[in-house]
């Protein structure tokens, strides 16, 4: 005598598809918001750094120089102004010298940003990952 077990998985692979398809759009939702939190973080790091004015050598050169490179997942926030003698100095600004007091404007703004974002991207996930979009 024989023993015969069926087994259907029709049903389960449809939910796991659902599933992947959730994650998918939530994978692509956090993505869009990335990209929306580095370029708030540009703006908020030049508005810190006008906040802070008015600076000595206001040239505009590093405000203008203030971005971000990459793609998703990988980000750089960057601010590469450099002087006449090719010395790239917002570091200097940033985290200043052993003559010259700090002014930071980058930091503050990753920490603004994530403090804003973080909690948006996360809920956005959540509700992509459930079906609810």
């Amino acid at each position: 005598m024989s023993i015969e077990i069926n087994v259907d998985l029709g049903d389960t692979l449809a939910r796991l598809d659902s599933i992947l398809q959730n994650v998918e759009s939530g994978i692509t939702s956090v993505e869009v918001a990335t990209i929306d939190m580095m370029e708030d973080m540009v703006i908020m790091a030049e508005q810190i750094w006008d906040a802070q004015g008015p600076h000595i050598y206001e040239t505009g050169v590093l405000r203008g120089s203030i971005h971000y490179e990459g793609s998703f997942p990988q980000f750089q926030f960057i601010a590469d102004a450099t002087n006449d003698r090719g010395q790239q100095y917002a570091r200097w600004i940033e985290f200043g010298t052993s003559k010259m007091q700090a002014q930071p404007f980058m930091w503050p703004a990753v920490y603004e940003a994530l403090a804003v974002h973080i909690p948006m991207i996360k809920a956005d996930f959540q509700v992509a990952i459930k079906g609810e979009r």
